[in-house]
């Protein structure tokens, strides 16, 4: 199935430089770097987990498309929202579009479900256009992301 990215008119960030390292009981972490903000790919057995998903759509798009081809067959199934400033969220609507599910603390939920479904008219990015439904993991205290889980 095609990325939800192939539709959009919005073209992705020109680069998007992943670079890696081993970090012990957490898969292959990987860096994300955009501009000044960082994102990390964390290769789990089953799936992609990023956290953070900084600076709006077009980055938030390179990120997912480099994550792709650096792990390739293995999908993006969960973003790890640290918190709700812009310079770790302002790519959610492209990882909610992307249909992973939204890991977060209890206390952004109501922040996740509006930027979810507000409107874009000006300049419709691909969730606005997809309308695809926020998928949101709320973490309490604290979370322990396995493999196969």
């Amino acid at each position: 199935m095609a990325s939800n990215s192939t539709r959009r008119h919005v073209q992705p960030a020109r680069t998007a430089r992943i670079v890696g390292g081993r970090r012990a009981g957490a898969g292959l972490a990987r860096r994300a770097r955009s501009g000044t903000h960082h994102g990390r790919a964390i290769e789990m057995t089953d799936r992609i987990v990023l956290v953070d998903t900084p600076n709006g759509e077009a980055q938030a798009l390179a990120v997912f498309a480099k994550t792709t081809a650096l792990i390739p067959g293995t999908p993006t199934r969960s973003v790890v929202a640290l918190h709700h400033h812009w310079d770790h969220l302002s790519g959610i609507r492209t990882a909610i579009d992307e249909g992973a599910t939204i890991v977060t603390h209890e206390t952004n939920r109501a922040f996740l479900e509006l930027a979810a479904t507000a409107p874009h008219t000006i300049h419709p990015d691909g969730l606005g256009l997809s309308k695809t439904p926020l998928k949101i993991q709320l973490v309490a205290t604290d979370a322990t992301l396995t493999d196969d889980a």
